[in-house]
């Protein structure tokens, strides 16, 4: 799984190619877990070439397992949502469930819908509005949308881990689909969301 895990990393952008290169230099366990020809490819190829994050996408990407990947990142989104903690992470944790319904996912609609007021607040926010906030201020802004956030959040991860809601690859390209209650779901992306789903204060004013 941690091999998997860290090409998904890779596949994602998550981990640059240089740090790449430097895991699988310093991880020995690749030669049992790859075939002999992909694990040559893979010790052998030339990291600062213009085309090695191409020529890695096709050595890896077949040892990912996407819907696995994409789930336990939905997941570990999710979780953020329901312990809270730093207001950082949790903005972005409610920012990666807009962009997942955004991209298709249409059960991940009221909790999107919810946030949207703090992705149009804060993650387009070329004055740096965010970074200048104190850590107070930003809890007492992400404090606004609980409990309602914690409950929605166990509500999909319930959902998830039951199976009720199941993601799933398909096509050459590894597109993630899902299906609900045994239905099929598209991921073709939504209409714009509406802004007056839920009204919150305005962020200049939150902390008064």
């Amino acid at each position: 799984m941690q091999i998997a895990e860290q090409f998904y990393q890779l596949l994602t952008k998550q981990v640059s190619v240089a740090d790449f290169e430097q895991w699988v230099y310093n991880t020995p366990e690749l030669e049992t877990t790859l075939s002999e020809d992909d694990y040559l490819a893979l010790i052998s190829l030339n990291y600062k070439s213009r085309w090695a994050f191409h020529e890695l996408q096709m050595l890896v990407s077949g040892y990912v397992n996407w819907s696995e990947m994409r789930q336990r990142e939905l997941v570990q989104a999710l979780q953020t949502i329901v312990r809270g903690g730093p207001a950082d992470d949790v903005l972005t944790a409610f920012s990666q469930t807009y962009y997942w319904y955004c991209h298709g996912y249409s059960f991940l609609q009221d909790i999107a819908f919810s946030f949207l007021s703090a992705d149009n607040d804060f993650l387009c926010d070329p004055e740096g509005e965010w970074a200048r906030l104190t850590e107070r201020q930003k809890q007492q802004y992400i404090s606004r949308f609980y409990p309602e956030a914690q409950q929605m959040a166990q509500r999909l991860i319930q959902q998830l881990e039951s199976g009720q809601i199941q993601l799933h690859t398909q096509g050459q390209n590894n597109e993630v689909t899902y299906t609900e209650k045994g239905v099929a779901a598209t991921t073709e992306a939504p209409e714009p969301a509406q802004r007056q789903t839920l009204w919150v204060k305005p962020w200049w004013q939150f902390w008064k």
